[in-house]
């Protein structure tokens, strides 16, 4: 397989990469971008909790906030949170209307500079691995990068630079 020098230099062959599946949608991320990772499964709501509007949707654009260690960490759509070639995923593409919650029992924390932290919950994570030149495809204007490993074909994404900026909130 012929690489593109893009590729190769954008991906760093000496990164480990960590992988995480969100209904169809698989994404590799630079393992140095993942705080933590953590088994947290949902049960199924009860009719009572389905008719409670969940208000950090309504006021801060999140899917939910938890508390992990003493501090909030607000979860968000993989949209909200990943970029590919430097441009946000499509939300359209890449949200998690149709992915039921109990589908999605791993918590990842990104990495970031505030008490408070972003994640986004997944249905399986993986890793970490490292790349191989045949790993490796994509990365030109014309494709997105994506990486081959273990017979499946994953997007590669990094964390967005200032993804809190996407919340919405009280501006004061």
């Amino acid at each position: 397989m012929e690489l593109q020098t893009l590729a190769v230099d954008h991906f760093a062959l000496h990164q480990r990469w960590f992988a995480l599946e969100v209904g169809d949608q698989r994404y590799a991320l630079d393992l140095g971008s993942v705080r933590t990772v953590f088994y947290q499964p949902l049960s199924e709501p009860s009719e009572q909790e389905n008719r409670a509007p969940n208000l950090s949707s309504v006021f801060l654009n999140v899917r939910s906030v938890i508390v992990h260690e003493g501090a909030p960490v607000f979860l968000l759509s993989p949209s909200q949170v990943f970029s590919c070639n430097e441009v946000p995923l499509d939300p359209e593409v890449h949200n998690l209307a149709n992915v039921a919650a109990t589908e999605l029992p791993w918590v990842v924390i990104l990495q970031g500079d505030s008490l408070s932290s972003v994640g986004v919950r997944v249905g399986r994570a993986s890793g970490p691995f490292r790349l191989t030149e045949e790993s490796i495809t994509g990365g030109t204007a014309d494709a997105n990068p994506t990486i081959s490993q273990g017979g499946q074909r994953w997007l590669a994404v990094r964390s967005r630079a200032r993804f809190m900026d996407g919340l919405y909130g009280d501006a004061t």
